[in-house]
């Protein structure tokens, strides 16, 4: 236990096996996401809803059928009435407004370190020296709250006051484990708000021997460049333009419909400033390869390590991202 007063358990599972609040609690309270809670929550002042009971309860919130804030906060009570204040209301209030003092700042932390815990715990089994990892973004509405609409504007085709705020994200998921490690959020439009930039402020998540997969929207010049300065090997779709305009009669032929290509370096883009641009080689040789009538860009050219098979066989477990994002 920690400092947090988090004498009361939170008790998820009576009507679920899978999980179990305690188990939150718990993990919650380890010495280690301990620390990370408590510095980001430093002047939290409530008594009854401490930040580690706040968290646990909020993702019983998420994974219960009945999501509303009476039924998680009724079942807290239900389930520690014997060491609550006689008085206790079965009020929202409180609960709600130790939730929205969660920081998002935190949650991204917690994203960060847990997934990292749990994929270190596996197995690369790709022929891949480092951790590989899925890229993808999403979007999704937010609460209309006058906060929400004015960082995370709705949609400009619809009628000002009829529709919800909406924002963009980014995920990214280790292969194996299905953890995510890394998460951005952004509004749905404006500087900064798109998936490009999100992922480069991803960037750091990955190391020398990793590989990252995605599909053709991150498939640019720049992102190439920069993995192979880091030694990081990355499978993509390609994208629209590069496809038409692929011919596999060019380049060096590896196999049918399989070859390694020059690509020049295209103009400077309003976000890289002249010197990241003068820094950026002015050509990378990359391999492209066609397999079920879609054309993949990638790293790893070597085709006695990597087969045409293996690496497309490894894009296709990109679609694992619908089912961790879905669940």
């Amino acid at each position: 236990m920690n400092n947090f007063n988090t004498k009361y358990p939170v008790n998820i599972s009576k009507n679920n096996p899978n999980f179990d609040g305690d188990d939150f609690l718990n993990i919650l309270e380890s010495e280690q996401i301990s620390a990370i809670i408590k510095n980001a929550t430093s002047k939290w002042r409530e008594r009854i809803f401490t930040p580690s009971i706040t968290l646990a309860m909020f993702i019983k919130q998420a994974l219960s059928p009945d999501r509303s804030c009476a039924h998680v906060v009724n079942e807290f009570i239900i389930d520690n009435i014997d060491e609550l204040p006689i008085n206790i209301s079965t009020s929202t209030g409180s609960f709600c407004r130790s939730r929205q003092k969660i920081p998002l700042d935190l949650i991204k932390k917690l994203v960060r370190y847990t997934g990292n815990a749990t994929k270190e715990k596996i197995d690369n089994r790709n022929g891949i020296k480092g951790n590989i990892y899925l890229v993808d973004g999403t979007t999704f509405t937010l609460p209309d709250t006058v906060q929400n609409q004015e960082k995370y504007p709705q949609q400009s085709a619809q009628k000002k006051g009829l529709g919800f705020p909406i924002c963009r994200a980014l995920g990214v998921f280790c292969l194996e484990s299905g953890a995510a490690v890394n998460a951005q959020i952004a509004p749905y439009k404006g500087k900064g708000a798109d998936e490009h930039t999100m992922l480069r402020s991803s960037l750091d998540t990955f190391k020398k021997g990793d590989l990252v997969i995605g599909d053709a929207i991150y498939s640019s010049y720049w992102l190439f460049s920069h993995l192979q300065k880091e030694g990081v090997e990355g499978i993509f779709g390609q994208n629209g333009g590069r496809a038409k305009k692929a011919d596999f009669r060019t380049g060096k032929q590896i196999g049918k419909y399989d070859h390694i290509v020059t690509y020049k370096r295209p103009q400077r883009p309003e976000w890289m400033s002249v010197e990241q641009y003068k820094s950026t080689p002015k050509t990378i040789s990359v391999r492209e390869l066609k397999v079920r009538h879609k054309i993949l860009v990638t790293t790893l050219c070597e085709n006695k390590l990597h087969s045409k098979d293996a690496i497309d066989e490894l894009y296709i477990s990109r679609w694992n991202i619908g089912e961790l994002t879905a669940a």
